[in-house]
């Protein structure tokens, strides 16, 4: 017997429902007017307004299949900012979860392929190197990453700070906006929190030990991965081990099937944890990590060339190698039947080395960034009358040190220099009444900056010390226990970076530019021979006829006749472009609005399905939002920082329902962004996108899809001949799971899928290089 939703269950939907067409509407109408893409556009629209129609309650009754005993849905919990896991309904925030049931789909080589789908957030960079996660136009930064609860504060420009291969992750929570304020310094756009799996996701229970072998292959690069996981678990202890190794031979093809020169790259990634349980009141992990990458890419690896015969691709190309390694105990005390100490104890270091060769003259860069860090948190429920409170409290100290070098000597463009960072934390949730809920919070941050010792005559800079300030507050009203209405204001901050204020030296040497972006020539005295008495030229002792300087008579300042050299030209003027130190380079601040609401219920249409439906609308105020220039004109060639002030604003909705036998999911992203007070966008904004998901499930074992991406063009300052601007595209896959059967296979997985079939090239704004062609990947899984 099906359980029938109430008619004002369906208002929340319908409304929902109506506000996500008319964006949905037009986005289309703006973005898909290429013919080509009209078709599918339309198809997109009938297939969302067909999914909202169907999630209506149902009217007449129909017996539950087999489908309805045999799939168990996953249950969702978010980290958020209150720090312990909790229902979405009941976090005040824009929050998405990746699980285990999306990357078996996604069958994702780069965190490109792994959060394509998540609304306001784009993976930039192109190489799988270079890729750095951009939320509302909040990039590299400007977004707190954690691996487990530890911090990835890798900062070196043109490269990316994702180290854990997709094939270990269970999930990824990703935290937009408001509520990031709690996790302290760069979480400006919010925080992508990435967890690794445990011997409970690989042991069933009661079993005491076992395993899982991943074998995949994708024709982009030919890339082979080959992943094993072992599990050990008794009454009290469990270990687990991981190990993967992806592949890529040859370099990956954009959709017009040019190679996207210097992209392949071999990465070993390993992982062993240990947990004991002593008693039911004490958890204690151990874990250690280390991921390399071996390949020939470019010093600057997000950077595209021409062609294979650039120049430039000389001078940039490098043999890399990267060790990545972290460290970890995590202890938990959970006394029974307490309301006051729930705590948890992180302990943590990281550290990254990058090892640069550069082919064309073997001169040798290396970089190494260290992170160690603390955390204590502990959360409480108590009472302030008949108020029940929930608190979440805690301390957090890291300290980064930054140490380069070049051919073994002190390498000034990325400084030997260190920052430390300490902080308190509390956050509160106030049940005013049973649907209405007000959360506060407020994050200490004090930080000091030790720069490195100068270079090229400058001056020594003194050490810096400073303090910020990170409030929140907001309201969450649950109607019903299906249906949540939130408000949330906040101030973020983002302490500036050792190399945005200390960075010295040359960046590159190249052609400057005047006034009207002609290129600067550079200018040699005209010679000819030195002509003897006789009439003929003059022979040096070298065989060769000596020149003599052209001059020609001038007037000159005084009035009087006098002589002048000939000058021609000889080609581009080429000159140092120099890092400028800006130590007084103020910490960004973004005052942060946010409205949002979310539905989410079980047993809408048929037993057992569940629908989410989600929107949420923002607007950030940045101040001393912090832009790199580098500036070509002759004047002042130099690459440097600035602060300026930015408004960043956008709408963002989500959808998904499963019926068991069929699923379908979608989302849509309108981000905006401009300097304060004036009319320029900033080049970070990505595009407005649309994305769908439809797939069938007529038996347990197996599933079926499509999914496809519709983006905008992204066009800077409406100038047509910016070279920043991003077309427009659509692109489609496909994916296909299969569980074989009964007994021992029963655990085993195949998974196919081509992504963009219809091989089209396009780009991810802000990204410069191009996302891959068509991709055909097959995936095998076997757990035992």
């Amino acid at each position: 017997m099906l359980n029938f939703a109430p008619l004002h269950a369906s208002f929340p939907i319908m409304t929902m429902a109506s506000i996500g067409s008319c964006f949905l509407a037009n986005f289309l109408r703006q973005h898909c007017l290429v013919s080509s893409a009209k078709p599918l556009a339309s198809a997109l629209a009938l297939a969302c307004g067909w999914n909202l129609l169907v999630c209506r309650p149902a009217q007449s009754q129909e017996q539950p299949n087999a489908l309805d005993e045999v799939i168990e849905l996953p249950e969702i919990t978010v980290f958020g900012a209150a720090r312990n896991g909790r229902d979405p309904l009941e976090t005040p925030s824009a929050v998405t979860v990746i699980n285990g049931e999306d990357m078996d789909r996604l069958q994702p080589s780069t965190y490109e392929d792994l959060l394509i789908d998540v609304p306001g957030l784009v993976i930039q960079g192109g190489r799988g190197v270079a890729q750095e996660p951009n939320i509302r136009g909040f990039q590299d930064e400007q977004v707190v990453i954690r691996v487990d609860g530890a911090r990835q504060n890798f900062n070196l420009q043109h490269r990316g700070r994702f180290f854990v291969d997709p094939s270990l992750l269970k999930q990824i929570e990703v935290l937009r906006g408001g509520a990031s304020a709690m996790f302290g310094s760069g979480a400006l756009g919010g925080v992508i929190s990435l967890e690794t799996k445990d011997a409970s996701d690989i042991l069933k229970p009661g079993e005491t030990w076992g395993g899982e072998v991943n074998v995949g292959f994708n024709t982009q690069g030919s890339e082979a991965l080959r992943a094993v996981t072992a599990a050990f678990a008794q009454e009290n202890l469990d270990m687990v081990a991981f190990f993967s190794q992806r592949l890529m031979p040859i370099d990956p093809e954009d959709g017009d099937k040019n190679p996207i020169l210097d992209s392949a790259v071999d990465n070993l990634n390993g992982i062993l944890k240990m947990t004991m349980t002593p008693n039911d009141d004490h958890q204690v992990l151990i874990d250690g990590r280390i991921y390399t990458d071996d390949g020939q890419v470019p010093n600057t690896a997000n950077f595209e060339f021409d062609g294979p015969d650039d120049s430039s691709r000389t001078t940039l190309l490098t043999d890399r190698h990267l060790n990545h390694q972290q460290y970890r105990i995590k202890w938990d005390y959970t006394p029974f039947n307490s309301k006051f100490i729930n705590l948890s104890t992180l302990v943590y270091y990281n550290e990254t080395r990058v090892e640069e060769k550069r082919v064309s003259d073997m001169r040798f860069d290396t970089t190494e960034v260290s992170t160690i860090g603390v955390e204590l948190t502990n959360s409480s429920d108590v009472n302030f009358g008949r108020m029940p409170v929930a608190l979440a409290y805690g301390l957090e100290f890291f300290k980064d040190e930054h140490q380069a070098t070049r051919n073994y000597e002190d390498r000034p463009e990325h400084p030997d220099a260190q920052r430390s960072f300490y902080a308190g934390f509390a956050q509160a949730d106030f049940s005013l009444t049973p649907k209405v809920t007000l959360s506060s919070g407020l994050r200490y941050d004090g930080f000091v900056l030790d720069p490195p010792d100068p270079v090229e005559g400058n001056e020594k800079l003194p050490q810096r010390k400073e303090s910020s300030l990170s409030p929140w507050l907001g309201l969450n009203w649950q109607p019903s226990d299906y249906l949540q209405f939130f408000i949330i204001t906040s101030q973020a901050f983002r302490a500036p970076t050792l190399t945005e204020m200390y960075a010295q030296g040359t960046h590159f040497r190249g052609p400057s530019f005047d006034a009207n972006g002609d290129i600067v020539l550079a200018y040699i005295p005209v010679t000819r021979p030195v002509i003897g008495v006789d009439g003929r030229p003059v022979i040096g002792a070298d065989g060769q006829p000596e020149m003599e300087v052209v001059t020609r008579p001038v007037i000159g300042a005084d009035g009087r006749p006098e002589m002048e050299i000939v000058m021609r030209p000889d080609g581009p003027e080429i000159k140092d472009n120099k890092f400028q130190q800006n130590p007084d380079l103020k910490s960004e601040k973004a005052t942060r609005i946010e409205i949002g609401t979310r539905y989410q219920r079980s047993n809408v249409v048929a037993a057992g399905d569940e629908l989410l439906l989600s929107a949420n609308a923002y607007y950030a105020d940045v101040d001393n939002y912090i832009e790199a220039i580098v500036s070509t004109q002759t004047d002042n060639f130099a690459t440097f920082t600035q602060n300026v002030n930015a408004e960043l604003s956008g709408f963002e909705a989500e959808m998904a329902y499963d019926a068991r036998s069929w699923f379908t999911s979608a989302n849509l992203t309108v981000p905006r962004g401009s300097e304060g007070g004036s009319s320029r966008q900033l080049d970070s904004i990505p595009q407005d996108r649309f994305s769908v998901i439809l797939g069938l499930r007529p038996d347990p074992k197996w599933e079926i899809g499509l999914r496809s991406t519709v983006a905008g063009e992204r066009k800077i300052d409406d100038n047509e001949d910016n070279n920043a601007n991003t077309d427009s595209f659509v692109t489609l896959d496909l994916f296909a799971n299969l569980r074989l059967g009964d007994g021992f296979l029963s655990d085993a997985l195949i998974s196919f899928g081509i992504d963009n079939i219809t091989n089209q090239k396009y780009k991810l704004h802000p990204s410069v290089l191009p996302s891959h062609g068509r991709s055909v990947k097959l995936n095998t899984q076997f757990t035992f």
